[in-house]
This record gives structure tokens, C-alpha cells and sequence, in this order.
């Protein structure tokens, strides 16, 4: 996607606020309360009528408890942003006591032009590389059979609201991480021997120890390709991770088995077709609507390629540096590369993105979804390294497998969706606004009004 601007700030200064200018419009702020360690914020700002002239920058909370949080603020005098361009930017910064709160928040200044009207989506960043996935209330496309592919026909690709993708696949790296912080006692197998083994297509994750003191590493050139083995509950369980902030421990309800998805010990097939995402997930298995949408959906021009390396026309399979556009890694005459990696390190393919910026959702592995597709299998996405260009194509709607199956091919990423139902009620609404804005610090604010409008599913009280 272009952009007109984007900046990544970064500064020590605290508590500076926004220019007072009539026209300045403040995102929500996002406090940070849960957890010592270090943050990253993004904010994203989509123009709806033409915009002139603007500054735009972070502040944060007064005291101590936030250092390093992003506080620049930019001149942007004559720039543009016509309808539907977007401006981003990020900060980053480290909190010091979860006990006390303290918050980031983003402005744009309009210095030129009355008629302007911005929204705004706030998340906080993570570890996990995202890029924002903008344009909520995009129309779908029809994909399966009908649509000259395989499988059950289905309109997908409409998302009502902006979410945050991950740029690559989760990989063998960063599920070392995961296994090392809960699967000192693996109690749901989140760990498959055949991980260890190249001779099985595994991803190099080497255990050592014994119950309850396993402990995991990767063999280094194998850390920044994507992980396999894992099962859609495995992936689960990783986002319930990431939801509850990474923590240490034992699998149960804290770390593994509630926060984005309640599992409670789910491990057959029965069970884990049974789980849908809780209304204040925030890390996700992507639904199949936001996996399509990240991988075909053009923002700029509202359409859909045929292909996740922005082109209609079928990639070829070659990995070439520097990469000339319209590759990924699946089986052409023969594979991208041999034993015994096969698969290519996340972003190896570094000109052939989605329109969104996302890295091979084609090829490389089979991506897992929420989608459930013949009634016991949950849904996959994208093909794989040792399966023909034709699984690449948007019209492919396949099944990965059973939810419990873990193999060479089966890979996910996972993304980052807003939290909106804030009492927990079942409804999105003018509630669920109060207690936004009173969490953060102030009284309700109508300013924030039109943001949470466009993302409300539940009537107003």
C-alpha cells in the first residue's frame, strides 16, 4: 500500500502535548498497564476528504512510569493526502511499573483545509513484526469453485474494521521462545519430536531435559524460517500467549489455555472445532476474511489480485537476490531450494509483498484460519513449499486439515485485532466507549466519538 507519509519516531521527552490548533484530532490513547517490558504503539490515520497541511506526532503521560516513549512531533507543510491515504506512525518505549498506569497517544494537526474529516485505529505493537491492514468495510470477492478455484464457494475478504496482520509467518525462533516459556512441563504438546529431524521436514527445535524441566533451542540457520509441526491448537495457544503477554509458566488458564480463545485442555478434534475467538481477543488464528483481505485486497485501487505477490499473473518460484518481483516458494519443476531446508527464510522474497506489506501467504508454508470447511477440518490458506502455484491462487479455498494434525506443510501467522467490547457485555457500544475513555484517564470525550462509531457491532444504549 502507498502512503504519502510515514514516519517512525523515536525520543525521551515526556509530556508534551499537541499544538493547540482547532483542528487537531487526537487518537485514542492506549494505556500501558498489564506488564514491565518493553512496548511498541502504532497509530494509522485515513484522510476521507483532501488534506493540505498537517503536523502530526506522539505525547504520553506525565511521571515515570513510561521512558522512551516517542514524543516528536513533525512539520509536513504542503502535504497531501488525498481521500483513502493513510498516515502511520510508531513509537516504541518501556514501562516500569505495571502497577501504575501511563498512556501513549498520537495527534494529527490539520494546518490548512476545514473540510476533513479523519479516523483513526489504534493497537498496541509487539514482538511479532505486523503491518496495518486499513480500509474497514471493504467489499469481499467471491472465491472457491464458482470462482474458478476449489472448494466451497464463499464471498471473502470484507473486514468491517482495521486490524494488524503479521508480516511474516510465526517462526521456528520465535516458537523456541513460546515453547520456553510454558512448555517446561508440556502438557498439551505444543512440542512434536519430528521438529528436530530434517530427515521429516522438520524446522530444527531441539528439546532437551526431561518433564518438568524441558528446555528448547534452534539450530540458528533454521531460526528465521517459519515453524512446522503444529497443529491449529497449537497456534491457539500460541496467540492466547501473546494475548496474555507472553508470560512464564505452566499450560493453563494464565499463559496457554484462555485469552484470545478458551481452550481449558481442548486437544481432540471434537473440542478444538468447538472453540471460537472471545470478544476481547486481541492476538488471533486470522479469520479466513482477514487472512484474504491481507493476502489479494488492494486498498488504494479496492481490488483483489489473483495472486499474494501483488500480480494477477502466476508467480514463478525463484529465489534470486536481489528479488525481481512475483516470486514465492512452492514446486515448479522442481522445489525453490533442496534438502535440507526447502522452506525460505520469512521474507527471503523481499519485492514480491501483498499489497498490505505481508511476506509469502504464498508458498512456504500452508497457513492455518478460523474457517471451518467440510464440516471437521479448519481452513488453510496459501499452498506450500511441495504443492504446484495453482494453491496460491485466491479462488484456492482449502482445508489444512484435522485440528489436531500437525505435518511438514502446516504453518500460521497470526494477527492483532481491536479489543472493542470493553464491559464485556456481548455488545459494542456507547458503554463500552465511557469505560474506553475512563480506563484511560479522562472523562468521556464525544472527540473520539466517530472512531468508535465505525467499529461498533452492538446498539447504542
Amino acid at each position: 500500500m502507498s502512503r504519502s507519509a510515514i514516519a517512525v519516531v523515536s525520543g525521551c521527552v515526556l509530556g508534551v502535548v499537541a499544538p493547540a490548533r482547532a483542528n487537531t484530532l487526537d487518537a485514542p490513547a492506549v494505556v500501558m498497564a498489564d506488564k514491565t517490558g518493553a512496548f511498541s504503539y502504532v497509530a494509522v490515520f485515513t484522510a476521507k476528504d483532501p488534506v493540505n497541511s498537517l503536523w502530526y506526532g506522539f505525547y504520553g503521560s506525565r511521571g515515570d512510569n513510561i521512558v522512551g516513549c516517542c514524543s516528536h512531533i513533525d512539520c509536513f507543510c504542503g502535504c497531501l493526502l488525498a481521500p483513502g491515504e493513510e498516515l502511520g506512525m510508531q513509537a516504541s518505549g518501556f514501562l516500569l511499573n505495571p502497577s501504575e498506569k501511563g498512556y501513549v497517544r498520537a495527534f494529527v494537526d490539520i494546518c490548512s483545509g476545514e473540510d476533513f474529516q479523519v479516523t483513526t485505529t489504534v493497537m498496541p505493537w509487539s514482538p511479532i513484526e505486523v503491518v496495518p491492514v486499513g480500509n474497514p468495510g471493504n467489499d469481499g470477492e467471491l472465491s472457491g469453485e464458482a470462482a474458478g478455484g476449489q472448494g466451497p464457494t464463499r464471498i471473502c475478504g470484507a473486514v468491517d474494521y482495521a486490524y494488524n496482520m503479521g508480516k511474516y509467518e510465526v517462526t521456528a525462533g520465535q516458537y523456541t521462545e513460546f515453547l520456553n516459556a510454558v512448555a517446561a512441563t508440556d502438557t498439551y504438546g505444543l512440542y512434536n519430536r519430528i521438529m528436530s529431524s530434517s530427515s521429516y521436514l522438520g524446522c530444527m527445535i531441539e528439546r532437551t531435559g526431561s518433564s518438568p524441566n524441558y528446555s528448547y533451542s534452534v539450530v540458528p540457520d533454521w531460526a528465521d524460517r517459519p515453524v512446522n509441526h503444529v497443529s491449529w491448537g497449537d497456534a491457539a495457544r500460541f496467540a492466547n500467549w501473546l494475548h496474555n503477554g507472553q508470560p512464564t509458566g505452566t499450560q493453563d488458564l494464565t499463559t496457554t489455555e484462555d485469552g484470545s480463545y478458551y481452550l481449558d485442555g481442548a486437544t481432540s478434534a471434537a473440542e478444538l472445532l468447538d472453540v471460537i475467538r472471545e470478544l476481547d481477543a486481541t492476538w488471533v488464528i486470522p479469520s479466513e476474511d482477514e487472512w484474504y483481505k491481507a493476502a489479494y485486497y488492494d486498498g488504494d485501487s479496492s481490488v483483489y489480485y489473483d495472486y499474494p505477490t501483488s500480480s494477477d499473473s502466476v508467480p514463478s518460484n525463484d529465489l534470486i537476490d536481489p528479488d525481481p518481483g512475483n516470486n514465492a516458494n512452492f514446486y515448479d519443476s522442481g522445489p525453490t531450494i533442496g534438502d535440507p531446508y526447502y522452506r525460505t527464510v520469512v521474507g527471503d522474497f523481499e519485492n514480491s509483498e501483498s499489497p498490505y506489506g505481508t511476506f509469502d501467504q504464498g508458498g512456504n508454508m500452508w497457513e492455518l484460519n478460523e474457517a471451518i470447511l467440510s464440516g471437521s477440518y479448519r481452513g488453510g490458506r496459501g499452498g506450500a513449499f511441495h504443492i504446484y502455484g495453482s494453491y496460491l491462487l485466491a479462488a484456492y479455498r482449502g482445508d489444512a486439515s484435522n485440528p489436531t494434525n500437525e505435518d511438514s506443510y502446516i504453518g500460521f501467522r497470526v494477527a492483532e485485532v481491536p479489543v472493542l467490547d470493553f464491559n464485556g457485555d456481548g455488545n459494542v457500544d456507547l458503554r463500552d466507549f465511557a469505560l474506553f475513555q475512563a480506563d484511560f484517564g479522562g472523562d468521556v470525550d464525544l472527540h473520539y466519538f466517530a472512531w468508535f462509531q465505525e467499529n461498533f457491532t452492538g446498539p447504542l444504549p
